[in-house]
């Protein structure tokens, strides 16, 4: 799966004005689940796959992907196919700099108190 970016350009038509188009960004994701823009200035960004792994994704001209946080030992067994559990949600503490502090929102595996039809925590 390909991560792509919204951009606007200048429309080569003079009744259309603007377009909205579409630039890849990174590949090689399985479900990419977030991204997040590092607020530093470097235009890194942190790349959230459902699989739970989150990626830092640097800036450069080559733009390399190193794994930021693996979080795979910690999320329930994630299935083929479409799937709404795994590694979902990532934001930074607002003080993200200072603090080095962030967010994520995935699915554990079950507690010994859960309800009974649940398959996750």
């Amino acid at each position: 799966m390909a991560l792509l970016a919204l951009r606007l350009a200048a429309a080569e038509s003079e009744n259309s004005g603007r377009s909205i188009g579409l630039d890849l960004v990174a590949d090689g994701f399985n479900a990419p689940s977030a991204l997040v823009s590092i607020p530093d200035g470097s235009g890194s960004l942190l790349i959230a796959d459902q699989s739970g792994t989150v990626y830092l994704l640097d800036s450069g001209e080559n733009k390399s992907k190193s794994i930021f946080l693996d979080l795979q030992h910690k999320l329930t067994q994630v299935g083929k196919g479409m799937e709404e559990r795994g590694l979902l949600g990532l934001t930074l503490h607002p003080d993200f700099l200072e603090n080095r502090k962030l967010y994520v929102v995935y699915s554990a595996p079950l507690r010994s108190d859960a309800p009974p039809q649940w398959d996750h925590s």
